[in-house]
């Protein structure tokens, strides 16, 4: 009688990995499937960008006048700082400064006072 010869472990070994790997390979395959089903890859038609492009100018435009508001209020308060230390030159020009004409108004005190 022949003699009872035990398995290849080696060869098992080999064929459970390549298995694993078959599997792996496949799951990864279905993955990529179903996520390629739900993504938002689709080209996207005319409408569809001008309603994203007027989104992001509103966006920005949101921001600037945000911006605006911060910077006119921060100017109120350093002309109050300024209105309220009595400046020197007369209240004319204080409250020109208040009024968001100082430049103009300093330019036209000193050729006043150059004048005289």
């Amino acid at each position: 009688m022949p003699k009872k010869l035990a398995p290849n472990t080696k060869a098992e070994e080999a064929r459970e990995r390549k298995a694993a790997a078959a599997d792996d390979k496949k799951r990864a395959a279905e993955k990529a499937k179903e996520d390629a089903r739900w993504a938002d890859d689709a080209p996207k038609g005319r409408a569809a960008k001008k309603k994203e492009e007027d989104e992001q100018k509103r966006v920005e435009a949101a921001a600037k006048r945000a911006e605006k508001k911060r910077l006119e209020e921060l100017e109120a308060k350093e002309m109050a700082k300024i209105s309220g230390k009595g400046v020197s030159g007369g209240g004319a020009e204080a409250e020109a400064l208040a009024r968001g004409l100082g430049a103009r108004v300093r330019g036209a005190a000193a050729v006043v006072e150059a004048r005289k």
